[in-house]
């Protein structure tokens, strides 16, 4: 068994035969792995640019998936090894998310405004009346029943002979605006992962606003969707990632923000 992949939350080995196994870190919980085996099975059967799920398994203390093992590498790291192409790589992000919520997910068990509003409602970083606030906010805004991967970013996101979205633990039915504006905050807050070295974790951060602004404007063109209409979501998909397991920084970031939309 070859590690060849390490995250916040997992470790990824090469097993053989064309598969991979995706091992969380100890005391992960099992209810969140169990819904990303569940979540990737739907996702998979609706012809979705995703890697088949083959079983859960345990391993000690562990628990994991065996998926599929599919070529490429994250569009986050062909970024940082590319710089002069990073026009290409968002378009490609934009282009892949697009296709995604083109499908229909309404038999998919989580709905993204059910989800935001226990998360909002779950978080102690925000006082009850500006909980109340955003969840008044959320609750105005349109339904939706597409396909949505509720944690789109560059490094959820591999691309060979083709694009494959991976990570599949937040998936929801809901609407798109919603998904872009997650995916908007990631690009814009979301703290470099830990094994990312220094030098390139620092290049970066220096790439962030071009790569948001082209990714946004690409998906508009492509969707049809506005600019404006995505903003609606910023603050209630800000406000539940308060929720989340985050590096404090990012979390008082987020704070910052969600509190300076409600003034």
């Amino acid at each position: 068994m070859l590690k060849i992949g390490e995250g916040r939350t997992a470790d990824i080995y090469d097993i053989g035969k064309g598969k991979i196994l995706k091992l969380y870190k100890i005391g992960f919980p099992k209810q969140a792995i169990d819904e990303e085996y569940l979540n990737s099975q739907y996702v998979y059967a609706l012809g979705a640019a995703a890697p088949e799920p083959y079983e859960r398994v345990e391993n000690g203390e562990r628990y994991g998936i065996v998926f599929q093992k599919v070529d490429g590498t994250t569009v986050l790291q062909q970024i940082v090894n590319d710089p002069p192409n990073i026009e290409q790589y968002a378009y490609m992000l934009a282009e892949t998310h697009v296709q995604l919520h083109q499908m229909s997910a309404d038999r998919m068990e989580r709905k993204q405004k059910a989800a935001l509003a226990q998360q909002i409602a779950k978080t102690n970083r925000l006082t009850r009346a500006e909980k109340d606030a955003v969840r008044g906010h959320l609750e105005r805004l349109p339904d939706g029943m597409q396909l949505c991967h509720g944690d789109y970013h560059p490094g959820n996101v591999i691309a060979g002979r083709k694009s494959w979205v991976i990570d599949w633990m937040s998936g929801m039915s809901g609407h798109p605006c919603g998904d872009v504006a997650r995916t908007w905050l990631l690009l814009t807050f979301g703290t470099v992962p830990d094994e990312m070295p220094e030098k390139e974790g620092k290049q970066l951060n220096l790439m962030r606003r071009r790569l948001t602004e082209i990714y946004l404007n690409n998906y508009v063109k492509l969707s049809g969707a506005t600019q404006s209409g995505i903003e609606e979501w910023l603050l209630p998909m800000a406000a539940a990632r308060l929720d989340e397991w985050i590096p404090e920084a990012e979390l008082n970031t987020l704070t910052a923000f969600v509190q300076g939309r409600l003034r």
